[in-house]
């Protein structure tokens, strides 16, 4: 009897994988061939299932960007700076290999070139309406900057930054994004 095949199932279980080998390797450190040695797959079956490492890697893009968008009930000022801080602490395990990735996908590429790559601008889009969701819309764009320049600072720094210190920050820009 033939094996059947969930190729979606299947399809998603090699871009989890593809992840991390991207994180370890960069973007430019790898081919399909490497990959494919990498994750454990035949090449042949890696262009099966993506027909280039573009495509594999826009597709492990939107899976770590993918939020479950649950709509926030009673979502209040108050409860927007511990919703965030949430978010930031989930962010951080993975924030070095993803910041190392991206910065070696971006490397040497133009401004313009970076703002016209609609996966670039999907997932930066995606974290937007992220945090949009869990702060009702008040100064999302700014609590996305502080998380993130948080998080780079941390990890720049080697040093545990005191958490408590961002949820009083993104608590504070709550307030004055409702005063607007």
């Amino acid at each position: 009897m033939p094996k059947i095949v969930d190729h979606a199932a299947y399809r998603e279980q090699i871009a989890k994988k593809a992840v991390e080998a991207f994180r370890k390797l960069g973007y430019y450190g790898v081919d399909m061939r490497n990959l494919a040695k990498e994750i454990g797959v035949s090449k042949s079956a890696l262009y099966h299932y993506f027909s280039s490492k573009r495509e594999l890697f826009e597709y492990c893009g939107h899976m770590i960007s993918d939020f479950q968008e649950e709509p926030v009930e009673h979502a209040t000022i108050d409860s927007a700076p511990s919703r965030l801080l949430e978010f930031a602490r989930e962010l951080y395990p993975e924030f070095g290999g993803e910041l190392s990735l991206l910065i070696d996908f971006i490397r040497n590429r133009t401004a313009e070139d970076i703002r016209n790559d609609t996966a670039l601008r999907e997932t930066i889009n995606r974290f937007r309406r992220h945090v949009e969701n869990l702060t009702g819309g008040a100064a999302a764009r700014e609590s996305l900057w502080m998380i993130m320049g948080f998080l780079l600072v941390q990890l720049i720094s080697g040093e545990s930054l005191p958490w408590e210190e961002l949820e009083q920050g993104l608590g504070l820009l709550q307030r004055e994004g409702e005063d607007e």
